[in-house]
């Protein structure tokens, strides 16, 4: 039953609510006498008390531009934004323009999840074709701007080359959230020079245009960011160069390939540039991503990486993280990418970028529980909406859970909780079905230590003891050795004495072969006694097949018998001893 200290708080709250809103509009009214107009209508306020409720950001860009609100309520937000023009003759506005029609954008997004007009997979989709359509459009304009100064980059065969902008992660995948970074890699079909008066290669040309293009986009103005760019991905991170050609991505690929790669490039897409060359080299490129066989070092690599996120997540300070926390946003993707990149390479139908389709891909081909997978589809559909008004309240790239108590509200209440406490209790259960799926991902099996278990025992223990311990272990080894060679040496001189009597009988006639046949048997048998005592049982059979051949051998009499057992018996030693 509610207490009544509960019932205070949630009375303010609500007055507290109700005042940031009633706030938020007397700004638009003021903004412009058309959005007054407009506001003047109660159930229009109503709508947009919502989303007030749920963005400052979205208040300060329909602030801004009024005519943003004018078409938002004329068909509530089912046109994209147009796209802006670059032209070439106003490079000083580009900024400008793509951060005005990225804010416009965003704020129809916005729009469309605050009123439940778009569900969450509806929005992700959204905020992708948003980056690339950025992409695109910066990059269009800058290589006008290139082919003037520079002119194009040619190969050796007189083709044009044109830079590909791969977009990894949740770019690729299609999933992006609201206000996330974008990862991105560049390369080129071929190397070249360009043709222009101010000739550059291929790798410097598409380097320096790579980098213009970075700073178009993530520079920080006065009217914001339009997408922040995370180069890091490419060959060698950030010591690497900035484009590379297929070939160099090739070798590098071949060569320095890590497991967490084939995770990262799992995603990857051609989203800028080139698309048609890009998407081919991706092709080529699956062999390196889906191993055909199971390979069960890169089934280690995915058991280090699974314990590399478990050990992030035992971080306190990750407790109110959903993307990085326990039963969190991360755990959902490791989990279904690691199963892509295990059965992958035998089912087509898991080479899927998307999470959601790969899922249902995982299910279909028994991989995944159904019930588990609708259960993990619910989770990441439920995670990714709170992630995205996570965002939208300020445009700012978090993933955590907030700590002011009216930030709180406006969140549950923006989702249709009555209560923060009420949204808590909802996203447990769903983090703890998360968390339960990933342990058992990958788990050792009963009895046997996880996958580096000994080495991270072996680096904890302080560096003086591992000496001792070291020490202790080379004095025991030489010891061993020197025993084991004091009991091994009446045996190899009776050994030796094998050659000396199978000589013997060559000279004394059938009963002296018989004699020698029998000592060279027994010269066997000590030579394999010898190899029984170091850890050797194969000898042990052999040496009884040598002796009955001797005495075989003996038997026929006269000197060619002698000289086969000598033979026999001489080729037999080495083979007991080898």
């Amino acid at each position: 039953m509610p207490q009544s200290g509960d019932m205070d708080d949630n009375a303010r709250f609500h007055s507290d609510l109700d005042a940031l809103i009633e706030r938020g509009l007397a700004r638009l009214r003021e903004s412009s006498p058309a959005s007054a107009a407009l506001l003047a209508d109660p159930a229009r306020a109503a709508r947009v008390g919502k989303v007030i409720l749920a963005s400052d950001f979205a208040l300060e860009t329909l602030r801004r531009q009024p005519d943003r609100l004018h078409a938002l309520l004329g068909d509530d937000g089912a046109a994209p934004t147009p796209a802006p023009i670059l032209a070439a003759d106003e490079s000083g506005r580009w900024q400008e323009q793509l951060r005005r029609y990225r804010t416009a954008e965003s704020t129809r997004l916005i729009w469309r999840d605050v009123l439940g007009l778009d569900d969450v997979d509806a929005i992700l989709a959204g905020s992708t074709r948003l980056a690339e359509n950025c992409l695109r459009i910066g990059l269009e304009a800058l290589e006008a701007e290139f082919a003037q100064r520079h002119g194009v980059v040619r190969a050796a065969d007189g083709s044009v080359q044109r830079l590909v902008v791969f977009g990894l992660g949740k770019l690729g995948g299609g999933e992006l959230n609201f206000s996330s970074d974008v990862d991105l890699v560049y390369a080129f079909p071929h190397n070249g020079e360009s043709d222009g008066a101010r000739s550059l290669a291929a790798e410097d040309y598409f380097a320096r245009l790579g980098q213009r293009l970075a700073k178009l986009l993530d520079e920080p103005t006065v009217d914001g960011f339009c997408h922040r760019v995370d180069l890091r991905l490419r060959p060698f991170g950030n010591a690497g160069r900035v484009a590379l050609s297929f070939a160099g991505m090739d070798q590098y690929f071949q060569r320095e390939g890590r497991d967490w790669e084939r995770y990262a490039w799992l995603k990857a897409r051609a989203i800028a540039g080139d698309i048609e060359a890009g998407e081919r080299w991706l092709e080529s490129l699956r062999p390196f991503v889906y191993r055909r066989y199971l390979d069960y070092t890169a089934l280690d690599g995915l058991r280090e990486m699974k314990a590399a996120i478990a050990a992030e997540v035992a971080r306190r300070e990750l407790a109110d993280d959903i993307k990085r926390g326990p039963g969190g946003i991360r755990e959902i993707e490791f989990l279904v990418q690691a199963l892509q990149l295990i059965r992958g390479g035998r089912e087509p139908s898991l080479r899927e970028r998307r999470l959601m389709p790969a899922l249902r891909a995982l299910v279909a081909t028994r991989q995944v529980v159904e019930g588990d997978g609708a259960a993990l589809g619910q989770a990441y559909r439920y995670l990714r909406r709170l992630e995205n008004r996570l965002q939208m309240l300020r445009d700012a790239q978090t993933h955590a859970l907030p700590d002011n108590p009216l930030d709180r509200e406006r969140i549950a209440r923006g989702l249709d909780y009555p209560d923060w406490p009420a949204l808590r209790v909802a996203l447990q259960r769903q983090r703890d079905r998360v968390a339960q799926e990933f342990a058992e991902l990958l788990a050792p099996r009963r009895g046997q230590a996880a996958p580096g278990a000994l080495e991270h025992y072996w680096r904890a223990l302080p560096r003086r003891r591992r000496r001792v311990r070291a020490g202790r272990r080379r004095f025991h080894r030489r010891r061993h050795r020197r025993r084991r060679a004091a009991r091994l040496r009446p045996f190899l001189r009776r050994a030796r004495a094998v050659g000396w009597f199978a000589r013997a009988a060559g000279s004394g006639g059938a009963g002296a072969a018989r004699r020698g046949g029998a000592l060279g048997a027994a010269g066997c048998r000590a030579q394999a006694r010898a190899r029984t005592v170091a850890g050797d049982p194969a000898p042990r059979q052999l040496s009884g097949a040598a002796g009955r051949a001797t005495q075989r051998a003996g038997a026929a009499g006269g000197r060619a018998g002698a000289q086969r057992i000598a033979g026999r018996t001489a080729g037999a030693v080495p083979a007991a001893a080898g």
